[in-house]
């Protein structure tokens, strides 16, 4: 086979311009020679740049250090975020003293355990604090709530790695619903209390109306002689209920006794139907809601029913398969685990406490000092994956966890029960 070289298109050339009747024909042929030369070269670096190759970090440092400066800095190394240790705030000064918190023990006696901490003295990051809100914000985009990362290329695959993560998951808990239906009884007397406010006065012997919003507004309507459904989880003290018919409210701004949503937030994983057994629980939300069929005037409150969920938002570990495509970031997760070490956020002399409160991260805002909080992967998972799980404990410190019920109570008012379900 003929080689093509230089000397052969500057001929080519120079005998096109020579020509006294140009034949623009003739570029045709000299594009074709080109491409003799040129196209075998173009095939082989578009398959190089097609393929996809893995490096690690090391591989890639190499890389750069043999392109002759197109990867110009180290800062081009491909890196993902990923937290292995959550320290997210800090003890702020010293305590301001000793209190005595009392709580009924397994004889039903009275116990104490001493606080020498209280959330007050809890200095928190307002990073951490503004990615909370920035995940509860609907006004969020789901890639702004990606991890950080790095490729210069654009496209990019990183091992999957494991990281501390905060999961969530529902639980439809409408087989716990019981229905009951009664007759309203109305007070005699309604005063106002300010503008387009009203409230019953109650007589010797009288009560509010046994409905989710006793408001007198419904009596001005609708007469004295109303009749009430209620739906209600039992266990949870949960119910919502409302007067038969249709919805009494026309628009947001005017008074009436609809109830649309009867909702309880709780920390402790004993007072939940199904998530008991959670022993990473930051918070548990149970709600009764209205079906839209009422809402919508399409159903009386008699032939509607009420769906009931049971949500959480746990601490856990994630283990994520992360690809750049073309500057976009998929994620995937391929394992999850929100197993806690049982030695792990705990301190022996308030031992019958944890067992009182369930285990519960939330101490409220009297702290005794506990340990960091371990999430483990199991030893069977741990074993079977050690090639992708460089440690089986991840960390997370209490002041963290304190800091993290702060900007929830903050944000959602208080979310915090001490109360137990259970038994020692």
């Amino acid at each position: 086979m003929c080689t093509p070289t230089v000397s052969d298109f500057s001929h080519a050339i120079d005998s096109i311009t020579k020509r006294s009747a140009r034949h623009w024909v003739s570029i045709g042929a000299l594009t074709a020679i080109a491409l003799l030369a040129f196209e075998p070269f173009t095939q082989a670096v578009l398959a190089i740049e097609d393929k996809e190759v893995t490096l690690d970090q090391l591989e890639y440092i190499k890389a750069k250090e043999s392109s002759n400066g197109s990867l110009k800095t180290l800062g081009n190394v491909p890196t993902i975020g990923r937290s292995t240790r959550l320290d997210g705030a800090s003890w702020d000064g010293a305590s301001p003293g000793v209190s005595a918190v009392s709580f009924p023990g397994p004889d039903n006696n009275t116990i104490e355990f001493m606080a020498r901490r209280f959330s007050i003295d809890i200095q928190e990051d307002m990073g951490m604090k503004a990615a909370i809100w920035n995940g509860f914000s609907p006004f969020t985009a789901p890639q702004n709530l990606r991890p950080a990362f790095a490729c210069a290329t654009g496209n990019c695959t990183w091992p999957n790695f494991p990281f501390i993560a905060v999961c969530s998951k529902c639980h439809d808990v409408s087989k716990y619903v019981t229905r009951s239906t009664g007759p309203a009884k109305f007070p005699s007397i309604i005063y106002n209390t300010g503008a387009n406010g009203q409230e019953w006065m109650l007589e010797p012997g009288e009560s509010r109306p046994e409905v989710s919003n006793p408001s007198p507004h419904a009596d001005l309507r609708n007469g004295r002689n109303l009749t009430f459904i209620e739906h209600e989880i039992p266990q949870l003290d949960l119910s919502i209920s409302n007067y038969n018919g249709s919805p009494r409210c026309r628009s947001l701004f005017e008074q009436c006794p609809d109830t649309y949503l009867s909702a309880r937030v709780t920390t402790n994983p004993g007072q939940t139907l199904t998530f008991r057994n959670l022993s990473t629980l930051v918070m548990a939300t149970q709600y009764l809601a209205s079906n839209e069929t009422w809402l919508n005037n399409r159903t009386t409150w008699e032939n509607t029913r009420a769906s009931a969920q049971e949500c959480t938002l746990s601490l856990c570990v994630n283990q994520h398969d992360d690809v750049l495509s073309q500057g976009v970031l998929q994620e995937a997760v391929a394992y999850s685990w929100a197993e806690r070490e049982p030695a792990s956020y705990t301190n022996d002399d308030e031992d019958v406490n944890m067992r009182y409160t369930n285990h519960s991260l939330d101490m409220g805002i009297q702290l005794a000092r506990l340990s960091d909080l371990q999430i483990e992967i199991p030893d069977g998972d741990y074993k079977r994956q050690a090639s992708n799980l460089q440690q089986q404990y991840f960390n997370i410190t209490q002041p963290t966890i304190i800091a993290l019920y702060n900007v929830l109570s903050d944000g959602f008012g208080i979310v915090r029960n001490p109360m137990p379900w259970g038994s020692f």
